[in-house]
Formats: structure tokens, sequence, C-alpha cells
């Protein structure tokens, strides 16, 4: 899913079904959504990913996405 605003694009939800995963997927489908947000539309791609999800995390950075912030999500 993406979210896209005047100067962003928010990407978040990336899931690839659990049969095709290691393959390089998720991380070549975000790096095409990436390059349109920012070639073909002139935003800032801005990823949101679990902290506890390490397989992502490692593959957005093989695609260069680094880590600038962070923040907790608090349930009641």
């Amino acid at each position: 899913m993406v979210c896209v605003r005047r100067k962003v694009g928010q990407i978040q939800g990336v899931w690839v079904r659990p049969d095709r995963r290691g393959q390089g997927l998720g991380a070549s489908g975000t790096a095409a959504v990436a390059d349109r947000l920012v070639r073909g539309m002139g935003r800032t791609a801005s990823l949101y990913v679990n902290g506890f999800n390490a397989p992502a995390r490692a593959a957005y950075r093989r695609i260069g996405f680094s880590e600038v912030g962070r923040y907790a999500t608090v349930l009641f």
C-alpha cells in the first residue's frame, strides 16, 4: 500500500506469499514503487516497517533505504 501526499509517498504493508518468500520479490517490488515515487512523481519515498521484521529491514537496506527515525504504537 502507498499513501501519497504532496511531497512524500509512504510505502507500507508490503507482503509476499509465504511460499514465495526469500526470492527477492518484496525487495524488487518495493524498489520499483520507490523508484516511481522518486523519479516518476518527484516525491520522497518513506517506508514503514516493524522493528521486529529483520528480513524486511535487511531487504530494504539492500535497496537503499536507511533508518531515519523510530516510533512506537501503544495499544490499550
